[in-house]
């Protein structure tokens, strides 16, 4: 992603995630909707490859995950969401760089999921095993995004 399109979505993203802070405005919406809309858009820049395709499948059901959290649906939203991270993991695999780097942040990780995971569990009901299944996909997301063959400041990113 070129720096014109890194610096939008970074500042989009921030003022969306300010907005979650405020009262709900009918433009609310918009905002969280850029952000997806400016990778889209890097994405379809990309030349034609398999890498291309798996990124566009993986906007294309998060931008499905907001839209079925939008109307209420969180089940299937969080399903949308799985499908995505999925999809980012088999892109970072193909970039796999190799377990002995970035162990720091590896560790780090993995020990914010397991704290995430203690916070959350007690309190989810019948939602476990989808909540269950959703972080462990957006954990391996993470992990195969941190040993990916990218500069960390586009894995944090």
């Amino acid at each position: 992603m070129n720096k014109p399109l890194s610096l939008a979505f970074l500042l989009f993203s921030v003022v969306f995630l300010i907005s979650m802070a405020l009262p709900q405005t009918p433009i609310h919406w918009l905002l969280k909707i850029i952000p997806i809309a400016i990778l889209f858009y890097a994405v379809i820049q990309i030349d034609a490859s398999s890498d291309k395709w798996m990124l566009l499948a993986a906007v294309v059901f998060s931008a499905g995950g907001d839209t079925l959290l939008a109307f209420g649906q969180f089940v299937p939203g969080l399903g949308s969401f799985l499908i995505a991270q999925l999809a980012y993991a088999v892109f970072f695999v193909r970039h796999w760089n190799s377990v002995q780097t970035r162990w720091p942040l590896t560790i780090g990780l993995l020990v914010y999921v397991v704290i995430i995971a203690t916070i959350l569990f007690p309190n989810l009901g019948d939602l476990q095993v989808p909540v269950l299944a959703y972080l462990t996909a957006i954990s391996f997301m993470g992990l195969t995004a941190i040993q990916a063959r990218f500069p960390v400041k586009w894995i944090v990113l």
